[in-house]
């Protein structure tokens, strides 16, 4: 068995001269698409890159492993060990640390992983997310650790838009007594990033077991919560920690929002003007006029 923890791009990048001309279309595909790779057969990225099944495992032979189970298998242990938090946030923002543009900086690199997401993202899934939205009687949004502000700005805006939404709150709700609640008629759409909270993941199993629509947001499509999902959409963005997840989170759920508006235009609007009038009985500040 091979020991060696180099990492697989450090192999691909030491091998690749060597590697056949179809060798190295493997390599490029697997570089490009880690973690698709890291859950898809040998005969299915071998279709995927044009080549046969047996050039696959014989990649992997020769970049150091001994078959193609053994490469996958450190393939993503490597991915989720990869993932890291606030120490990794810090260290890369002091690359900007003496640049006098220090917060232009960091708002261009959100920039850019939003373009990188717009690039990968499969737009279908966010058609079916919203599908799931509009079919479900009731909504349920979950969100726990650094996920429950995206959570409970996306549960408030679509409950505006169309009512019988609800975010999990751990102050106010029981995993046990809400997940008795679930069942086909509900959507639960569920933020998990890792560490992956464990409630998130408790609440998306019995909302797939009681027959309810299960969407996922999370940061790989190896994350657990793919094991309880219906939709699972990853965001693909070459990142080390997932606190730089959030600007392209939050752009992602304000697209949802978006597409959900304009696929329910009439309803949405019948909903603004409702809450239009109740705000006149809720003492919102309000410009004084000039005499």
């Amino acid at each position: 068995m091979h020991t060696d923890s180099t990492s697989f791009k450090k192999r691909i990048q030491a091998c690749y001269s060597s590697l056949t001309k179809s060798q190295k279309r493997v390599a490029e595909y697997i570089l490009k698409t880690s973690e698709k790779s890291a859950v898809e057969s040998a005969s299915e990225i071998g279709e995927k890159v044009g080549v046969s099944e047996t050039t696959v495992i014989r990649f992997c032979y020769s970049i150091g492993y001994d078959g193609f189970t053994e490469f996958q298998k450190e393939l993503q242990r490597q991915l989720v060990r990869s993932k890291s938090s606030l120490n990794e946030f810090i260290g890369n923002k002091r690359v900007f640390a003496k640049d006098p543009h220090f917060y232009a900086k960091v708002m261009e690199k959100d920039r850019q992983n939003i373009s990188v997401l717009m690039d990968k993202i499969d737009e279908n899934l966010l058609d079916e997310t919203i599908t799931c939205l509009q079919a479900a009687s009731n909504v349920l949004i979950v969100g726990r650790h650094a996920s429950f502000p995206a959570a409970l700005w996306f549960g408030f805006t679509l409950n505006l838009l169309r009512g019988k939404t609800k975010v999990y709150r751990t102050d106010t709700d029981s995993v046990f007594s809400l997940s008795a609640e679930l069942d086909e008629s509900w959507t639960v759409l569920v933020l998990s990033f890792h560490r992956y909270a464990k409630e998130s993941l408790q609440i998306a199993q019995a909302a797939k077991e009681r027959g309810a629509k299960v969407i996922a947001i999370t940061d790989s499509f190896l994350a657990p919560i793919s094991a309880h999902a219906h939709v699972l959409i990853p965001l693909e963005i070459e990142q080390t920690s997932t606190i730089d997840l959030a600007a392209p989170l939050f752009s992602v759920l304000n697209s949802v929002l978006a597409g959900y508006s304009l696929k329910n235009l009439e309803q949405v609007e019948e909903r603004m003007k409702s809450y239009d009038l109740t705000n006149e009985m809720v003492p919102f500040f309000k410009q004084e006029k000039d005499e």
